[in-house]
């Protein structure tokens, strides 16, 4: 699997929020706020244990299906947070990626503090450090219909050999993303209509852009479906559109 491959491709939920005023002297006006989806982050999604999670999937080179298992590790409770591990695995295909990651409820976000890649096809191990003086967010839950936020940072890829005894090579990745809250919409999956967050997510890298549309369920935080554009500096390209077919945590399917 190439490194590009592995980008992080993670996206935003949003908070809900409806504000009315009205003034005196017979008169009345009324303020509105757009709203927000708290709903659409899936606080629950991560839990400690194990999930099984199956795509179908077509791009512009073949359809399939995609499977990952995910093992979710409680490793310490921080100040306002959670700091869980996070290990997918991917059957039969290239790697396995371990996160580490920081849940913030309250203010509404996704930290990400570190990743480690095997990859089965080299074998190699790839470390990325976030040694920032921002911290690598990965995901915004306070914008509203409309709003996008923005980043701009870097971290180090250290690839080590198998037995992590030898550094085979250090870089720096640079990375842009923005992030927007495009509103909420119905899509039909197999003749079943769902309320969704659509959220749109652009990343720069050193090797190029990926795009990414996902669709959350509204109170579940389910990514339904999505649609991820990838274009590298050399001009190669590929188009990519996933749709959620089974979310399973501990053998019971969320998806209703």
């Amino acid at each position: 699997m190439k490194k590009f491959d592995m980008k992080i491709i993670i996206v935003s939920a949003l908070i809900t929020t409806i504000v009315g005023c009205g003034s005196g002297g017979g008169s009345s006006e009324t303020t509105v706020i757009k709203e927000s989806a708290v709903t659409c982050f899936g606080e629950n999604l991560y839990q400690v244990g194990e999930y099984d999670i199956e795509y179908k999937y077509k791009s512009d080179t073949r359809n399939g299906f995609t499977r990952t298992y995910v093992e979710v590790s409680q490793l310490e409770d921080k100040i306002g947070s959670n700091q869980f591990e996070m290990r997918e695995t991917y059957p039969g295909v290239f790697a396995s990626v371990t996160d580490t990651v920081l849940i913030w409820p309250g203010a509404g976000w996704v930290e990400l503090k570190g990743r480690v890649v095997i990859k089965n096809d080299a074998p190699q191990i790839s470390k990325y450090k976030f040694d920032t003086v921002d911290p690598l967010i990965v995901g915004w839950f306070s914008l509203r219909e409309g709003e996008h936020k923005s980043i701009s940072t870097s971290y180090d890829l250290q690839t080590y050999s198998p037995d992590l005894s030898e550094s085979i090579k250090n870089e720096s990745e640079n990375f842009e993303q923005k992030v927007t809250f495009v509103g909420f919409k119905n899509i039909n999956i197999k003749g079943v209509d769902y309320n969704t967050c659509q959220i749109t997510d652009e990343q720069i890298y050193n090797e190029g852009t990926i795009t990414s549309q996902v669709f959350y369920q509204t109170n579940t935080g389910l990514p339904l479906k999505k649609i991820t554009l990838s274009k590298r500096n050399d001009g190669k390209t590929d188009k990519k559109e996933e749709t959620l077919i089974s979310y399973q945590f501990n053998g019971t399917e969320l998806l209703n």
